[in-house]
């Protein structure tokens, strides 16, 4: 897609500190982390890793759960127009108070 600068967000805390950092790098995981680690500085110009509460990217968590109930090595690519299950979930999350 041509994106040289990204933003990460997780709301993970310990996530975001495996990637970037090596403090999970002895872990059972730890390989996995290096690897997103390589891609990363490989693949982009910039990448920023940022945590953010479930609750203020409810949108995200509901995708990142669909692919998980992906079948395996399966992948889905929206570019526009967007699946209507993602514009109702950003329409819902864009009409909380907030």
């Amino acid at each position: 897609m041509g994106c040289q600068k990204v933003i990460l967000e997780t709301d993970a805390v310990a996530l975001k500190q495996a990637i970037i950092s090596d403090l999970y790098d002895y872990s059972s995981l730890g390989v996995l982390f290096k690897e997103i680690r390589a891609v990363l500085q490989s693949a982009f110009q910039s990448c920023k890793v940022e945590t953010c509460p479930r609750a203020c990217n409810i949108s995200a968590h509901c995708l990142a759960a669909h692919g998980v109930c992906m079948e395996r090595k399966s992948y889905q690519i929206w570019l526009d127009p967007f699946p209507s299950h993602v514009k109702k979930l950003v329409a819902g999350e864009s009409s909380l108070p907030g």
